[in-house]
């Protein structure tokens, strides 16, 4: 994480692809973008100045790549949850790259709740989007292995579905932390 004229940013593969920090701030891949994402910022800021509890809004911005566009939050951040060096600027910027698969900390996963090692392999290729029948292919196993697996998270995680199974782990610190 870098802090670059008071605003704290996570370098990440979403910029150059539609977005850039440049010295005048966050840019979009075309000024039309670019003027849009920074009158919702400027405008979460003006609200926040004034207090108002629903700064933010979001948006979306295409990419050159043609790849799906970003999802973008602008959103008042808690008082003393970002160490700024500007009491006032609590505005969060969240980018969502829905092409990017999340890669969960296995380490995480095992310890939360439980999970072997090939458990494990297992729900973290589920929380990529893989289907039962392409984890089976890239573990190098059955599909019967698979299925007896997703029964044994099934049952550690205390779902019942496989539907319910990846809500609670999409929603779970390892996903956080990926």
């Amino acid at each position: 994480m870098r802090t670059r004229r008071g605003v704290r940013f996570t370098t990440t593969a979403a910029l150059r692809d539609g977005l850039e920090l440049r010295p005048s701030g966050l840019s979009a891949g075309t000024p039309r973008l670019t003027a849009q994402l920074r009158a919702l910022i400027g405008a979460a800021a003006q609200r926040l100045s004034e207090n108002s509890p629903n700064a933010g809004g979001t948006m979306l911005i295409g990419r050159p790549s043609l790849k799906r566009p970003y999802s973008i939050l602008v959103t008042q951040a808690p008082p003393g949850s970002l160490r700024t060096s500007v009491d006032r600027s609590r505005i969060a910027i969240f980018i969502t790259d829905p092409e990017r698969k999340p890669d969960p900390p296995r380490r995480v996963l095992s310890a939360l709740f439980g999970f072997s090692k090939a458990e494990t392999k297992l729900a973290a290729l589920l929380m990529q989007g893989e289907s039962l029948d392409e984890a089976a292919e890239r573990l190098g196993v059955s599909r019967n292995t698979v299925r007896s697996q997703l029964a044994q998270l099934l049952g550690k995680t205390e779902t019942h579905r496989q539907s319910g199974l990846l809500r609670l782990l999409l929603r779970s610190p390892a996903s956080l932390e990926s």
